[in-house]
C-alpha cells in the first residue's frame, strides 16, 4: 500500500485556497509573500527510520493493504498536522463602550483599526475556505472574507464582527456570537475613552479579552482581561505599550498564550486538551497497536 501523507504530510498544505487579491474598501489586504513548500516524500523518512538504530523503540513495519487501514488513515487525515486557533475580534467606536448591540452591528472600523487586522492576519475567500480547509467554523452566510494568520505550524482564523454580515433574520446581530461567542478569546479594538468591560457580552466562554487602544505617537496600548484566574502568560501579563510595528505581533502572542493558558484551567476541571500533534501521535499507537499481533501472524 502506498502512503503519501502519513509519515509527513508537509507536501499537502493545510490552506488550500489563496489569499484575496482585490478587497472591495473599507478593506485592502496585506502585501503577500509567497512560502515555498519543502517536499519530503514520505518513503524516504520511512527508509531513515528503517535504518536507523534507535534504543528501546519499536521498528516501523508495512500496514497490510485492506479496507480497515484505509478507514484508520482517513480518520487519521481528518486532523490537521497544524496546531490551530480561534479568536474573536470586536470593534468598538466612540459612544458604545457599554452599547453590546452597536458593537455588534458595527460593519466596519476607523482606518487604524483597518491598519490592526491588516497586522494581525491576511484576507481569504470563506467559500474557497470550505473546501477542506480550517475555517474556524465559518460558513457562507458569515460573509465572503475570513481573516487568517499562519505559518508553517500554526493556523490562526479570527472571527471578526466586521467582516460578518447584519442578517435581518437577527436584528441584534446575535449572529455574530455564534462564533464569537464561543471563543475563548476575544480581541477588542477600542476607540471609546472608557475602558472595556469583559463581562460585557454574556458568556461562558470569552474568558479573556485583550484590549487594544491607541494612543499618540504610533503608540498602542495593550490590556489584557480576564474573567477567571489564568496562569502566568507572556509576552506581557496585564498592561504593556507598544508601538505599531511591534503591535501586530504581540497582540497574536498574547492572543495565543492566553488561549493554552486556557486550556490549562481546563485540563484541571477535567476537559482534556491535546494539540494536534500530541492528537495524531495517539492515533498513530493506536493504528500500530491494531495491525501489529495481524503482521506479525502473516
Amino acid at each position: 500500500m502506498v502512503r503519501r501523507h502519513t509519515v509527513s504530510d508537509v507536501d499537502k498544505p493545510v490552506l488550500q485556497f489563496t489569499p484575496l487579491k482585490d478587497i472591495p474598501p473599507p478593506m485592502s489586504p496585506p502585501r503577500i509573500d509567497s512560502v515555498g513548500t519543502h517536499l519530503i516524500h514520505p518513503s524516504f523518512i520511512f527508509l531513515q527510520l528503517n535504518l536507523a538504530s534507535f534504543k528501546d523503540v519499536e521498528s516501523p513495519f508495512k500496514l497490510p493493504d485492506s479496507p480497515k487501514v484505509t478507514s484508520a488513515i482517513s480518520e487519521l487525515d481528518r486532523r490537521l498536522s497544524m496546531e490551530i486557533f480561534k479568536f474573536g475580534v470586536l470593534y468598538v467606536a466612540r459612544g458604545q463602550i457599554n452599547k453590546p448591540t452597536d458593537i455588534l452591528k458595527n460593519s466596519y472600523g476607523s482606518p487604524l483599526y483597518t491598519s490592526f487586522l491588516r497586522d494581525i492576519g491576511e484576507l481569504y475567500d470563506v467559500r474557497e475556505g470550505l473546501h477542506g480547509s480550517y475555517t474556524g467554523g465559518l460558513r457562507e452566510e458569515d460573509g465572503d472574507h475570513m481573516l487568517i494568520w499562519k505559518d508553517d505550524i500554526t493556523q490562526v482564523v479570527y472571527h471578526v464582527a466586521t467582516l460578518i454580515p447584519n442578517l435581518d433574520a437577527y436584528p441584534n446581530s446575535v449572529n455574530k456570537l455564534l462564533h464569537i461567542g464561543n471563543d475563548y478569546v476575544i480581541i477588542v479594538y477600542n476607540d471609546d475613552d472608557e475602558e472595556y468591560d469583559i463581562n460585557l457580552f454574556p458568556s461562558d466562554f470569552n474568558l479573556v479579552a485583550i484590549v487594544v487602544k491607541s494612543l499618540d505617537s504610533d503608540l498602542y496600548r495593550i490590556d489584557i482581561k480576564s474573567k477567571v484566574e489564568v496562569p502566568l502568560m507572556g509576552p506581557i501579563v496585564r498592561s504593556y505599550i507598544v508601538n505599531k510595528d511591534q503591535l501586530g505581533l504581540i497582540v497574536l502572542q498574547c492572543a495565543i498564550s492566553a488561549d493554552m493558558a486556557v486550556q490549562r484551567i481546563k485540563d484541571e476541571e477535567g476537559i482534556q486538551f491535546s494539540s494536534q500533534c500530541e492528537y495524531r501521535l495517539e492515533q498513530f499507537k493506536k493504528i500500530r497497536k491494531m495491525f501489529v499481533n495481524c503482521t506479525n501472524n502473516e
